[in-house]
């Protein structure tokens, strides 16, 4: 009588291929589910007040502010209100790195309510250190549309870096 509780050589081979097959299969899957890119969080709503008052709470993050914006030579930043701006009270701003924006974007943001969204860094503080911290990688830089533009800029405004 013949032996039928073990299957032929050949077949148990292909079925170690398969299990093996499958096992790589599995692992790939795996490994792939691990080194997949995070999701880029929401940038954090915060008021310019928030950052300036604990900047490390928010040091490194993404940020969506609102406020002042003035973009000039050696000037170029975002600020409570449009009165800290003309009264130097540069403390109640950030500094823009606004290096990407063009310069009709640095035109038409010039004196405006504005909505900003970029990197809060607590160390960078600008020109000469003079402000509060800083917002660099600006992804977003948008006219608030509840607020007209503000009087028209001083004499050579017009050349903002």
């Amino acid at each position: 009588m013949t032996d039928t509780s073990s299957p032929p050589a050949g077949g148990s081979r292909r079925i170690a291929r398969h299990v093996a097959s499958l096992a790589l299969l599995f692992a790939a899957a795996t490994a792939s589910a691990d080194t997949a890119p995070a999701a880029t969080p929401p940038p954090i709503a915060a008021s310019l007040i928030q950052l300036i008052a604990h900047p490390e709470a928010f040091d490194g993050k993404r940020v969506q502010v609102s406020g002042f914006v003035r973009l000039e030579f050696e000037g170029n930043a975002i600020y409570l209100h449009q009165d800290d701006e003309r009264h130097g009270i540069l403390k109640n701003g950030l500094w823009l790195n606004v290096e990407r924006l063009s310069k009709a974007q640095r035109l038409e943001m010039d004196g405006r309510y504005a909505f900003v969204e970029g990197t809060f860094s607590m160390e960078d503080r600008g020109h000469f250190g003079l402000w509060s911290g800083a917002i660099g990688d600006i992804t977003r830089i948008e006219p608030n549309r509840n607020s007209p533009p503000s009087s028209p800029p001083p004499v050579g405004r017009d050349q903002v870096r």
